[in-house]
């Protein structure tokens, strides 16, 4: 249970522990062991609805340096205790070094101290106030056996010692994470520079040392941020094409038995933004690699299924992306909308999503004319699919709350009164009487046609019954007399009469669905902002025992895009 699970109803939420970040992003959280993924997303969605990027720009960036660090973990599955001992030992160690002798080599890669063999020193801070700082930056440089913290005290001293040395602060922590192999303070320092990392040419060279450094499955969690950030600029045009699939070839050449969990993790993270890229030989990778992770998916960590199913959705939406956007530009503003949001950092993304949500509530009109109506194969179909998860996503993080099932029970007299509308303004046209009438005509038709059949059939079976009475059961002669004049009837039925009525009423329904139920039905969203399946199944259910109508509703509803598009972006409305 979180902090604020066990705060009592309307009780304001306490002030997160800014104490615990960055070493403990865990109790920052609140999260207890063995979370997972909807977890951390509960927890870090709650603090950033509080602490939003515009208002408070550095708090949010401490919440999202912790939530990134966590959602790392869980994706790599290193969020194990043999992890966390390991850190909480390093930590100790670091803890150790920083108050009383960072000078002094603090022992193995495991972190542990070792035996003391000098007198106490000053600590590193209260050194730098009395001595210079480039004496101290030499002395560190100049000893054998280093510490990590060691390490981490020349990387933050070079950049003031060596600035014409911009590198030498990441070539520091490489050259400590080759000496102390498993020290997460190094390791995790290297990976918050790497995820700031800028994309110009020294990041390739970067990326590679940092393979020649590693060798092993810890590179791709360590380096994933700055190959997002490579990615991004490739496709931009900073840096030749190709340059992404020709940096990560000369990284896995370097890379000794990686294990096949940490590559489909890190291969299903980047392929998420790769397979948007301009960039032909970076989005063929993409591709090559998602075929390669469904060949070897049973390797694959259970908690990485829903990140795959995702992109898969992706590449069937880009595969009818040219269908899609062709020849309206409202389409075109949402594909540039989701190609944002998967390949540019939060909140970016999230932005791009908002705004376009927020546009598609102020013009339903424009809206519902670039999603009519279709049936059989149609590539709004795999949009919606994509734009219906990026929604979804996007809402929580801003508060947005769908409508749970319990609260069903409320809206059934409303939308029996909303199908009543609809079958009034229906009934109030010259077509709708028209349709009324057919439908009983349609009916007659059928009762004539049954009449006929077993009138017919009786008729056969009493000529039957008389010409061969000595030799047949009276009670047989009528059970078959029946059952042909149900096959009869079934036969015409299904032949002549509902191959020419269905495509009638379908068509009639479609338009009244067009000219009124549609409105009426988008109204409904606007003022009630229930969701859009909590309608849909409502509906389902109130069908078959409501107005003649209700069904065609249903089944309309049940398949327009624009109508579940609203009813999503009524969420963000504030």
């Amino acid at each position: 249970m979180t902090e604020s699970d066990s705060e009592p109803p309307g009780a304001p939420e306490p002030e997160p522990h800014w104490d615990l970040l960055p070493h403990d992003p865990l109790g920052f959280f609140g999260l207890a062991e063995g979370f997972d993924q909807k977890d951390l997303k509960r927890s870090y969605n709650r603090l950033i609805r509080r602490y939003k990027p515009e208002k408070a720009p550095e708090e949010f960036q401490q919440i999202r340096a912790a939530y990134e660090r966590l959602d790392n973990q869980l994706r790599y599955g290193t969020q194990t205790d043999h992890d966390r001992e390991a850190f909480e030992t390093s930590s100790r160690a670091w803890s150790a070094a920083a108050a009383d002798r960072p000078g002094e080599n603090r022992g193995a890669a495991d972190g542990s101290a070792s035996t003391r063999s000098k007198p106490a020193e000053k600590p590193l801070a209260e050194r730098l106030r009395s001595e210079s700082p480039r004496a101290v930056y030499q002395e560190l440089a100049a000893k054998k056996a280093k510490s990590p913290y060691d390490y981490f005290a020349l990387a933050t001293l070079a950049d003031l010692c060596e600035p014409n040395k911009p590198l030498r602060y990441p070539q520091w922590l490489l050259a400590g994470l080759r000496e102390h192999h498993h020290d997460h303070g190094l390791y995790n320092l290297l990976q918050s520079y790497l995820a700031a990392a800028h994309a110009d040419a020294s990041l390739v060279e970067l990326l590679v040392a940092v393979s020649e450094a590693t060798g092993d499955d810890r590179f791709y969690p360590l380096t994933e941020a700055a190959w997002e950030t490579l990615l991004r600029s490739v496709n931009e045009g900073q840096h030749a094409p190709g340059l992404f699939v020709q940096t990560l070839e000369r990284c896995a050449a370097n890379l000794r038995g990686a294990a096949e969990g940490n590559k489909i993790a890190f291969g299903i993270r980047v392929a998420r933004s790769a397979l948007w890229s301009r960039d032909p030989a970076t989005a063929d990778w993409a591709l090559k690699t998602l075929d390669s992770i469904e060949a070897n998916f049973a390797s694959a960590p259970p908690w990485l299924e829903y990140d795959f199913e995702l992109l898969m959705v992706v590449v069937q939406y880009l595969h009818q992306r040219d269908s899609f956007v062709a020849g309206d530009a409202l389409r075109q503003s949402l594909d540039a909308a989701l190609e944002t949001f998967f390949t540019t950092p939060f909140p970016v993304c999230d932005h791009a999503v908002v705004e376009r949500q927020l546009a598609l509530l102020a013009d339903p009109d424009r809206l519902m004319a670039a999603f009519p109506l279709k049936e059989g194969d149609d590539p709004s179909r795999a949009f919606f699919a994509l734009w219906n998860w990026v929604g979804n996503e996007v809402a929580q993080r801003q508060g947005a709350e769908e409508m749970e099932e319990p609260e069903s029970r409320r809206w059934v007299n409303p939308l029996r009164e909303m199908l009543s509308r609809c079958e009034s303004k229906m009934g109030a046209t010259s077509r709708g009487v028209i349709w009324n009438f057919s439908n009983l005509i349609f009916w007659a038709v059928h009762i004539a046609v049954w009449t006929i059949s077993i009138a017919m059939s009786i008729a056969i079976a009493v000529t039957i019954a008389e010409k061969y009475r000595q030799h047949v059961n009276d009670v047989l002669v009528i059970i078959g007399a029946l059952t042909l004049s149900a096959v009869g009837s079934l036969y015409i039925s299904l032949k002549f009469i509902s191959p020419r009525w269905e495509p009638y009423h379908r068509k009639t329904a479609q338009h009244f669905y067009k000219l009124y139920w549609r409105r009426e039905a988008l109204d409904f969203f606007t003022r009630s902002r229930m969701g859009y399946w909590l309608m849909r199944d409502i509906l389902q259910r109130l069908a078959p025992q409501s107005f003649s109508t209700s069904q065609w509703v249903a089944s309309w509803v049940n398949q327009d895009y624009a109508l579940a598009m609203h009813a999503q972006a009524c969420r963000f409305e504030v």
